[in-house]
């Protein structure tokens, strides 16, 4: 594989690593609260000068799923297949996300938002297929590092003493 295409896979493990581990770390600091009272948590107050990093890391992560999907399309050694699977896999996951958990938000906190029972059935779907996301993203994730170590073992070369 050339340098630029250890990179690019590089740079795609890298950022599944941080979009795994922030969901992980989001989830569990605002799902309990959210869970148990989803019309307070649908109305709390948002500080000034806050705002949601989602957006850049989801763009970030999918344009290093895409360059690392191109240049594993065309690798044919080590780490391949797993590599691939990691890849596809978290690009299932990025349209699923942004065609139903981006969407699925905006319907139940935009203006106005959801009340009532509407709101709590939305709310406890939306948490519960997103630990199913979170513990497909943390398999993923394995399978991604997995891959990278059977590329560079691949890629190696012997120096002069071995």
């Amino acid at each position: 594989m050339t340098a630029f295409g250890r990179t690019a896979y590089r740079i795609f493990v890298f950022m599944l690593g941080i979009w795994t581990g922030a969901g992980i770390h989001d989830s569990l600091t605002n799902h309990f609260a959210w869970h148990a009272d989803p019309a307070a948590y649908a109305n709390r107050p948002t500080l000034p000068g806050m705002f949601s990093p989602w957006p850049f890391t989801t763009l970030l992560l999918l344009i290093a799923t895409i360059a690392a999907g191109i240049v594993l399309w065309r690798y044919r050694g080590a780490g391949r297949r797993d590599a691939l699977a990691a890849i596809g896999g978290t690009a299932l996951i990025l349209v699923a996300t942004l065609a139903w958990f981006v969407p699925e938000l905006g319907r139940m906190f935009g203006e106005p938002p959801m009340t009532g029972t509407e709101l709590i059935a939305h709310s406890r779907t939306w948490i519960a297929l997103n630990a199913v996301r979170i513990v497909a993203l943390i398999a993923l994730f394995y399978l991604a590092l997995l891959a990278l170590g059977r590329i560079a073992g691949a890629d190696r070369q012997p120096g002069p003493r071995e």
